[in-house]
């Protein structure tokens, strides 16, 4: 299930990109990143997924969004 997630995000910053929205693009290219790194762990420990979210450097998305 992360790896299907990883393809759809991937697709899915494709086509944000080719809309001209690179700040969403970007957005979900971290998310996509996020999950390829942690597909093993989150698969594993799908209730790590906040923690492992928090760890990820503070300038991210996905680390700004856990914190919140």
């Amino acid at each position: 299930m992360a790896y299907e997630l990883v393809s759809e995000l991937q697709e899915a910053s494709a086509l944000v990109d080719k809309e001209a929205s690179s700040h969403a693009a970007l957005v979900i290219q971290q998310f996509a990143r996020l999950m390829q790194d942690e597909a093993v762990n989150l698969t594993k420990y799908p209730e790590m997924t906040l923690q492992q979210t928090a760890n990820y450097p503070d300038e991210l998305a996905p680390a700004k969004k856990a914190k919140v």
